[in-house]
């Protein structure tokens, strides 16, 4: 018996106040005016487990019996509430690329990943024989919430780069642990035959809330660059850890039951997405856009998505030395759970100016999560090479 250890708890983020009253200016890419961030602690991953067991029988009898357990995927932690204020006497001046005015955020911390297991076993014997086995991935931990997020200017904010709004916002949940994946193989002697090697990958944790996020404006922002949006306000639940697969090889009846059951893992065993906060921005003072494809004002509320039922090697990939990382890496993917969007807010009467190709006023957005799917990213074609050897096919997928 075999029972992985689960991961760790993240840790709380803390609140965080900003007030400016002065003058900031940057001149750097990526470098904002006032970043405030609250971040929750990512939620511990569980331990691996590796299990071979081989043995031989005497005249009559023969059998193995096991049972691994894997451990279940820490809970992130919750993040604080976000406060920045920029006073009628704030200015905020800014020239680089992704130089935001004001970057505020809220980030619940991600669940940790369920343990994986490989596990080998084999008997021998020259009348009974048989193995008896059962493998459950760790189940991926769950991402904690978001706290609220409030921005007001009543100064001047001004940007030039690319993609440097002048106000960016936001609360976004804690995204849920991806499920170990299992990888069984069971044989038996000759004799008396028999295998039963039960493989069920490890479920999927579900993400975190997100906070609500407001902003006020009652004084000036000034972007220049190329979509570089006035205000940006978002509220994004967090997404539902992915499912992960059982493989079962053996000579009895124990893949066909393993597979059976990771078909219903496949509809039910992805986390849910979290819930997004209401979204609300009061736009009381003016707002000026130069750029292209860039909006005035922007306001998003979305939902988590829920997990897939993924093939994803890296729990296992991510021991040291393990030859398949190079060729398995990237597999895994990510999908959405079914919820009705949220309500977003815009109170404006205020000024807005646009001035560049592609650019609006406003944009409002509400979305729900989409339904999970079940998801395999993994060929198997004939290959050309050494028999039994693993190579990558010219699509990216894989050859045995």
């Amino acid at each position: 018996i075999n029972v992985g250890g689960s991961g760790g708890t993240g840790g709380v983020g803390g609140d965080v106040s900003v007030s400016n009253s002065g003058t900031i200016r940057t001149t750097g890419a990526d470098a904002a005016g006032i970043v405030a961030t609250s971040v929750g602690g990512g939620g511990g991953s569980a331990g691996v487990i590796i299990d071979i067991l081989l043995g031989g029988g005497g005249t009559n009898k023969s059998n193995q019996m096991k049972l691994n357990i894997g451990g279940s995927g820490g809970s992130g932690g919750v993040s604080g509430d976000v406060s920045v204020t920029n006073s009628a006497t704030g200015s905020i001046i800014t020239t680089g690329s992704k130089a935001y005015g004001i970057l505020a955020q809220s980030v619940g911390g991600g669940g940790g990943r369920g343990s994986s297991i490989v596990s080998i076993t084999g008997v021998g014997g020259t009348e009974g024989t048989g193995t008896l086995g059962l493998a459950i991935g760790g189940a991926g931990g769950t991402g904690n919430d978001s706290g609220d997020v409030t921005v007001n200017n009543l100064g001047r904010i001004e940007t030039s780069g690319a993609d440097a709004h002048g106000i960016f916002a936001q609360s976004v949940g804690g995204g849920g642990g991806t499920g170990g994946l299992v990888l069984v193989g069971a044989a038996a002697g000759k004799n008396g035959q028999q295998s039963v090697a039960v493989a069920i990958g490890g479920t999927g944790g579900g993400g975190g809330d997100a906070g609500d996020v407001t902003v006020t404006n009652t004084g000036v922002i000034i972007t220049r660059g190329d979509g570089a949006d006035g205000i940006r306000a978002q509220s994004v639940g967090g997404g539902g850890g992915d499912a992960n697969l059982g493989i079962s090889l053996g000579t009895g009846g124990g893949a066909l039951i393993g597979n059976g059951i990771n078909a219903l893992l496949g509809a039910v065993g992805g986390g849910s997405g979290g819930v997004a906060g209401l979204a609300t921005v009061n736009q009381n003072g003016s707002v000026t856009v130069m750029g292209r494809n860039a909006q005035a004002v922007t306001v998003q509320s979305v939902n988590g998505g829920g997990g897939t039922l993924t093939l994803d090697f890296e729990g296992i990939t991510s021991l040291p030395g393990t030859p398949l990382e190079s060729i398995i890496a990237g597999l895994g993917s990510e999908d959405t759970d079914d919820s009705a969007g949220v309500a977003v807010s815009m109170n404006m009467v205020g000024s807005q100016v646009v001035a560049g190709a592609g650019g609006t006023g406003s944009g409002v957005q509400s979305v729900g999560g989409g339904g999970g799917t079940a998801y395999l990213n993994l060929g198997f074609v004939p290959s050309a090479g050494t028999p039994g050897a693993v190579t990558q096919a010219p699509d990216g997928a894989i050859a045995l």
